[in-house]
């Protein structure tokens, strides 16, 4: 069996009145569940997770606004 390690990077927008990390931390579990299951029992072991707020306007994340 190959093992190959991956960095799977998401940038999502949230409409929210409070902070949403809590329930952006359950939808990424929510997310992994549906991959292994819909893969056929991939093993997917997470070593690190995080969830922080960005600067859109910053240029790093240029993209963003180019996208809307």
């Amino acid at each position: 069996m190959i093992t190959q390690d991956y960095k799977i990077e998401l940038v999502v927008g949230v409409d929210a009145k409070e902070d949403p990390k809590a329930e952006l931390k359950s939808a990424l579990g929510n997310l992994w569940t549906n991959l292994i299951v819909r893969r056929g029992g991939l093993k997917i072991t997470t070593y690190s997770s995080s969830i922080e707020p960005i600067d859109s306007d910053d240029p790093e994340y240029k993209f963003i606004q180019d996208m809307k």
